[in-house]
């Protein structure tokens, strides 16, 4: 291995991508990631970063899992999410509908 070649030392695409989905958004969004990148680099500029703590993050893959409702209620009090949310064989494209159209 070649640590020269292979360093990401300085490359700022990762983090620029990042804050450019957030860039566009109104105070108390919903950005809904939908991707792996999209998801780690959001999260790491939300928590690690302090960025934007008015937008509530949602990770699209998540959504249909039984424990995602009760996470997104502790992790964003202020976001209304919706008891349909939580119905057993609601799909996921359906519940980020739901969601967004409660906020």
């Amino acid at each position: 291995m070649n640590p020269e070649l292979v360093s990401r030392r300085g490359d700022s695409v990762p983090e620029d991508f990042g804050r450019n989905l957030y860039r566009p958004l109104r105070p108390d969004a919903v950005l809904v990631v939908t991707s792996d990148q999209e998801n780690a680099l959001t999260y790491y500029l939300e928590v690690v970063e302090g960025l934007r703590p008015d937008v509530a993050r949602v990770d699209a893959g998540s959504v249909a899992t039984p424990w995602y409702a009760g996470y997104l209620r502790r992790r964003y009090p202020g976001l209304e999410v919706p008891e349909s949310f939580s119905e057993p064989g609601l799909g996921a494209q359906r519940r980020v509908v739901e969601l967004a159209l409660a906020n």
